[in-house]
């Protein structure tokens, strides 16, 4: 089978961009861009073309999306970025915003999509053997998922492939700790800057 290649061009200039997603109901393709402030959710046009440029207009803000995905029903919408995630409600063909979620602390958080009953969202990093996490979507921390995709209990290490538990830290972190393991570190390197100038 060959691939169909589509052109495609944002309505307001160039973007970065890694996430794309189809709504399961329409079918209708939308790309979040990749940025800090100012990051956009971009809609396609009803129907793709092949034989012309696709203008996808932006119709929400967003921030730093490294991926997203609908539900099966194409009810909900989540984003995420490498330290958090956000889940949407999708009315009228835009997004509302519901809560945050409690992502995973991952070396680099880049994967997100819901599983096929829509009940549990799966968060992944990159890299061969890295590690699923799933979060029901009625806990407040997500879980690792085991080999074939089952769920251990919450705070269980992760299984690696073939079904071993690695030892993984805590099961899940928000920008405010990440913040708060960053402040210490800045305050651990200025207490060794300034002993370091004082016995000089």
């Amino acid at each position: 089978m060959d691939a169909v290649r589509y052109r495609v061009r944002y309505e307001d200039g160039p973007r970065n961009a890694e996430a794309l997603m189809i709504h399961p109901v329409t079918g209708r393709a939308y790309i979040a861009s990749k940025r800090q402030s100012g990051g956009g959710l971009y809609q396609g046009p009803e129907h793709l073309s092949a034989s012309g440029v696709n203008t996808f207009r932006r119709i929400a803000e967003v921030p730093w999306v490294t991926d997203g995905a609908f539900s099966p029903d194409g009810n909900r919408l989540v984003l995420r970025g490498y330290f958090s995630a956000d889940l949407y409600a999708w009315r009228d063909g835009a997004p509302q915003r519901l809560r945050p979620l409690d992502v995973p602390f991952q070396r680099q958080g880049e994967s997100v999509t819901f599983t096929a009953d829509g009940a549990a969202v799966l968060f992944g990093s990159e890299g061969s053997d890295s590690d699923v996490w799933r979060l029901a979507l009625s806990e407040a921390s997500p879980a690792p998922s085991g080999a074939g995709g089952s769920a251990a209990p919450s705070g269980a290490p992760p299984a690696a492939a073939g079904g071993t538990a690695q030892h993984s830290g805590s099961g899940g972190t928000s920008d405010h700790a990440l913040a708060a393991l960053i402040a210490v570190a800045a305050a651990i390197g200025l207490a060794r800057l300034w002993r370091a100038r004082r016995s000089s």
